[in-house]
């Protein structure tokens, strides 16, 4: 049975990556992609441990505009306020479309918070919005990641989110914990971030 200390490491991990698994206990087998993201499971693939590191790529769709979800996960100064786990969260500089932020991740338990300046490089096109950080310095060997916004429908009324990361941190993490940190659910994130974006649609049509 695994102690408190290590079920605390396993929290953070699944917080820190969104990793994540079907919202629905049992997927309806024989159902696309598309159809399981249109009934609105949270779909991770693609997710490996090696050296420490771990690496995830999360789907999901938001019911809602590209650009109300890309107010959300654009502003880093806010993430404290709108993301799951943000401790503290500051833009500390912006050149151009690089947002230069600072994000300190809440590790529950006996666990120091863990910090990242990171360079996040904005692009937005007619269909498509990215935003792409790299770590400049903090509490990581490597925190680089995505996050991808499309539009779902033809009407542009849901938005396709991909969420993309890879990370390393400085503090050791047995490789066990990791492995079964991967098959654990944390829809949390997700599910936080539809609540934001449906919070601030509202504020938009309150004004």
């Amino acid at each position: 049975m695994m102690g408190a200390f290590s079920e605390r490491l396993i929290e953070f991990l699944l917080v820190l990556l969104l990793i994540s698994v079907p919202t629905q206990a049992f997927a309806e087998k024989g159902l696309t992609l598309r159809e399981r993201l249109d009934k609105g499971e949270i779909v991770k693939k693609n997710a490996e441990s090696n050296e420490r590191r771990v690496q995830a790529t999360v789907t999901a769709v938001v019911d809602a505009p590209p650009e109300d979800v890309w107010a959300i996960v654009s502003d880093c100064a806010r993430y404290a306020e709108t993301m799951y786990r943000i401790a503290e969260s500051k833009l500390l500089e912006k050149k151009g479309n690089h947002w230069i932020c600072e994000v300190t991740v809440g590790v529950p338990g006996p666990l120091p918070n863990l910090t990242a300046v990171t360079d996040a490089v904005h692009t937005v096109t007619s269909k498509r919005w990215e935003r792409k950080w790299t770590l400049i310095r903090g509490d990581y060997h490597e925190n680089r990641g995505s996050w991808v916004l499309g539009p779902f429908n033809k009407e542009g009324t849901r938005t396709l989110v991909v969420y993309r990361a890879s990370v390393k941190p400085k503090i050791a993490v047995p490789d066990a914990i990791l492995k079964w940190a991967q098959k654990s659910s944390a829809t949390e994130v997700f599910l936080r971030l539809r609540k934001e974006v449906a919070k601030y649609r509202a504020g938009k049509s309150a004004k």
